[in-house]
């Protein structure tokens, strides 16, 4: 029995060891049974039936878009021995469930790099709130959040959604992203913009004419001018004021329009004044640019949008206070003049006369603004007409032949000249220091002839040279102003070494002194005119006596030409193209000089019709060559007869009083030879001459007058 027992003992624990080797009955994984099958017998069959699972696909799902993977893409795997060891556990807790659950696996590190790319596709990238601001308006462009990937909610979904063979959606996790700068960071800027932009800016003043004016900047303009910018966190920010560099630059625009430039006053002496004039200043206008800028930015701050401009006054840099003082030096020069002390007498020089020689002149920057200068011309013009008015030629001892023969009619004496370059520093001391009177510096002068015992000693036996000219034709005024000339010529002796001035011999060429009105040659801007004329035909003596003077080869110390031709002086003998003579006193004159060695006699004589003039002398024997004249520059004339009036002609009475020639330059080369063949002057009759019309004057007057 023992051994018995112990037989079956032995096949019974042969039993239990083989039962302990298998899975309990009723045990299955999943539908997979694996009753009464060994751990690897179970493991074989897990494996057969779920070989396929890693391979199961997987969706994942975000934002509406899906990704599909394998299992074992996103690290999901059957654990086949810890399945099967679960189940053979099983066996051995009665009180357990019999379906044994699929043990799966999970391997993050494979799933995250499967699912890398979500990260990049799901990647949403956060939109700051901002603004743009231009000529248009404000552009808003509200706050967005972003988004990324969330790996640990996405595993942790991963895990869930794959606890069993079934596989449920996964939803992939994602977290928001905040913007930097949100909708709340923009209000402050954006309200800045419109309180400084939104209404226009209304600026007034005065334009320059002294109108009221007003400028408007426009929302858009003000626009341009907000400071946007950015804080160290990058939220757009605005100042409170607009940017100062661009109002400014708008505000020197408007400058333009208001400014007025202040005018200086101003002194001046105008020739022939009798008062120095003296114009006011006047005040300019500017803008005030700083506080102009402010009153915009504070008018662009507040509520009242409109802006005041602060306009200033510009004085004058020269004020007329500051110019009386020199004025009234002048006014007292111009009313009371310089008087010029001189021996016993005195020279006043008239204000209206210092008026052409005084200016008055800006000095820029100095004190005064105004000086008084000269001009030397001006100041030579002056000495000459002192000394016109001071001199007293000495006269020398004068002859002439009369009805009782040759007599001494001028006694010899001194004159008085007035010496010229000490006068002018004279003026031009008194002149600007204002000095009333002054002391005329003069000198003595000699007579150069002072003989007067003479009259019996006078031979001029031998006729030099004649002319005779005619002026049959001429009207009563002229035909007496010719034959009184040449009776005021006839007779006048010229001693050795003399010179002749035929207007010393004339005399005063006026009406009080025995002359008629008659006509005289004007030039004004390069036209010659005929205009009334004291002495009028005068000319005609000068010229009858210049051409024997001419031909005889006696040296020609002044010698003037007509401004125009006169085709009368031409005529032969003696008369040449060119060849002629006129006087202006005291401007002009015709005088020669006497260098035969012996004394000379003029006699004149005019009948009425003709003019006779001789030269007597005696013959020194000289040879006088004279040239062709050469005509150059011909200026044809227009012959188109003019008309004038003119009330020194008796009403109704008509004169043609000019005639028509050509114009023309004319030069006569004269050439005088003593006997033994020295030269002894060598001199040029050169002239230019205007072309002339045919003039005819009608008189509207009751004087008469003469033709020339």
């Amino acid at each position: 029995m023992l051994l018995l027992l112990a037989a079956l003992g032995s096949i019974w624990y042969a039993q239990d060891q083989e039962a302990a080797k298998r899975i309990a009955a009723g045990v299955q994984v999943k539908d997979v049974p694996v009753a009464g099958l060994t751990v690897p017998q179970a493991e074989a069959a897990i494996t057969a039936r779920y070989a396929a699972l890693a391979d199961q696909p997987i969706v994942l799902t975000a934002v509406g878009k899906h990704w599909t993977f394998p299992a074992r893409a996103l690290g999901v795997g059957v654990d086949v021995a810890a399945t099967a060891a679960k189940a053979k556990a099983l066996g051995r807790d009665p009180s357990g469930p019999l379906q044994v659950p699929l043990v799966l696996t999970h391997d993050r590190s494979v799933a995250e790099k499967t699912w890398q790319p979500l990260a990049t596709d799901l990647a949403l990238t956060p939109q700051d709130a901002q603004f743009r601001v231009d000529a248009d308006g404000v552009e808003v462009h509200p706050a967005q959040a972003g988004r990324r990937f969330d790996p640990d909610g996405t595993w942790q979904a991963l895990t869930a959604a794959t606890t069993d063979a079934t596989f449920s959606e996964v939803a992939v996790a994602t977290v928001p992203v905040s913007p930097q700068v949100s909708d709340a960071l923009l209000a402050p800027a954006l309200a800045t913009i419109h309180r400084l932009s939104d209404q226009p800016l209304v600026l007034t003043g005065q334009l320059a004419d002294g109108s009221s004016h007003s400028w408007t900047v426009a929302p858009g303009q003000l626009r341009g001018w907000l400071q946007v910018k950015q804080d160290g966190a990058g939220v757009p920010t605005v100042k409170p004021d607009l940017d100062a560099s661009q109002a400014s630059t708008y505000l020197q625009s408007v400058a333009a329009d208001v400014q007025r430039d202040p005018t200086n006053a101003k002194l001046a002496l105008p020739n022939y004044a009798t008062l120095a004039t003296l114009t006011a200043d006047a005040p300019g206008r500017q803008l005030n640019l700083a506080a102009s800028l402010a009153a915009v930015q504070q008018a662009a701050a507040g509520d009242t949008r409109t802006v005041d401009l602060t306009i200033d006054a510009v004085p004058a840099v020269v004020s007329a206070v500051s110019l009386h003082p020199l004025k009234d030096q002048l006014d007292t020069l111009m009313r009371d003049g310089l008087r010029l002390t001189y021996g016993d007498t005195s020279y006043l020089l008239k204000g209206s006369k210092l008026a052409l020689a005084l200016y008055v002149e800006p000095t820029p920057g100095a004190t005064p603004a105004y000086r008084i200068t000269l001009n030397d011309n001006d100041l030579n013009r002056l000495v000459s007409t002192i000394a016109f008015n001071v001199n007293v030629p000495a006269q020398n001892a004068a002859y002439r032949m009369g009805a009782g023969g040759m007599a001494l009619v001028k006694t010899p004496h001194d004159g008085l000249r007035v010496d010229s370059a000490a006068t002018l520093a004279v003026l031009r001391d008194a002149l600007l220091t204002g000095k009333a009177t002054a002391v005329l510096p003069t000198v003595p002068v000699k007579p150069d002839f002072g003989a007067m015992d003479q009259a019996g000693l006078i031979s001029t036996p031998d006729l030099l040279q004649s002319d005779n000219t005619s002026y049959a034709g001429s009207s009563p005024e002229r035909n007496w102003n010719v034959t009184y000339g040449a009776s005021k010529l006839d007779g006048w002796a010229i001693p050795p070494g003399g010179t002749f001035s035929i207007s010393d011999a004339l005399g005063d060429l006026t009406v009080a002194a025995g002359f008629k009105m008659g006509w005289a040659i004007l030039v004004q801007q390069g036209d010659a005119t005929t205009i009334p004329s004291e002495a009028g035909g005068i000319c005609q003596v000068v010229t009858t006596l210049f051409h024997p003077v001419f031909w005889a080869g006696l040296p020609i110390v002044e010698r003037h030409n007509h401004s125009y031709w006169i085709a009368l002086y031409g005529r032969k003998p003696l008369g040449l193209q060119g060849l002629d003579a006129t006087i202006s006193p005291p401007d002009s004159d015709f005088r020669f000089k006497n260098t035969t060695g012996n004394w000379l006699l003029i006699r004149a004589r005019g009948d009425g019709a003709n003019l006779h003039v001789e030269l007597w002398g005696t013959n020194p024997g000289w040879r006088v060559d004279v040239s062709d004249p050469v005509i150059t520059n011909m200026v044809k004339t227009d012959q188109t007869p003019r008309k004038q009036t003119s009330d020194k002609l008796a009403a109704g009475r008509s004169l043609q009083v000019e005639h028509a020639q050509d114009g023309f330059t004319a030069d006569i080369h004269r050439q005088v030879y003593a006997a033994n063949g020295q030269k002894l002057d060598d001199w040029h009759a050169h002239g230019t001459y205007l072309p002339s019309h045919n003039t005819f004057m009608t008189g509207t007057g009751k004087a008469t007058v003469t033709s020339p």
